[in-house]
């Protein structure tokens, strides 16, 4: 494709012929970058929901672990030592209920810091092909589109 500087002793109907392949490059180049950035939130997104889903079933665990702890305790009612096993049930379920809760967060944490690099790595990635293409002519207001990124 010619440059600008090529163009500049060129007929007028050349230069016009080059600033409209230019712009619809420009638009294909756009739609792409929306179309990545879509990707990525819907990505952001689905792990969200993902982690949901792992607290609700975590939580319901829970409940049936203090159930069956309940159930338990009805059992051994007047049994010697039973308070002092019941009461070790329930530091193992509060235990375990603490690392699965840590484990989730450091999993969630992961998660959003690479999907974080990902935004980052995307963004330099435009930025420079937009650079590549358009030049400096092309860094102002038209390309500024940091506010497609929302809060990244």
């Amino acid at each position: 494709m010619a440059s600008p500087a090529d163009a500049a002793h060129v007929p007028y109907i050349q230069l016009a012929q080059w600033s409209g392949a230019q712009q619809q490059q420009m638009q294909q180049m756009q739609e792409q970058f929306r179309q990545q950035r879509e990707q990525l939130r819907q990505q952001h997104e689905q792990q969200r929901q993902q982690m949901e889903q792992q607290r609700q079933q975590m939580e319901e665990q829970y409940r049936q672990q203090q159930d069956q702890l309940r159930q338990q305790a009805e059992q051994m009612r007047g049994q010697p030592n039973a308070g002092f096993q019941l009461q070790q049930r329930q530091q193992q379920i509060e235990m375990q209920r603490q690392q699965q809760m840590q484990q989730m967060q450091q999993q969630y944490q992961q998660q959003e810091m690479q999907l974080r690099q990902q935004a980052q790595q995307m963004r330099q990635q435009q930025m420079q092909q937009m650079q590549q293409m358009g030049g400096a002519g092309w860094n102002g207001q038209q390309w500024n589109n940091g506010q497609d990124w929302g809060n990244w």
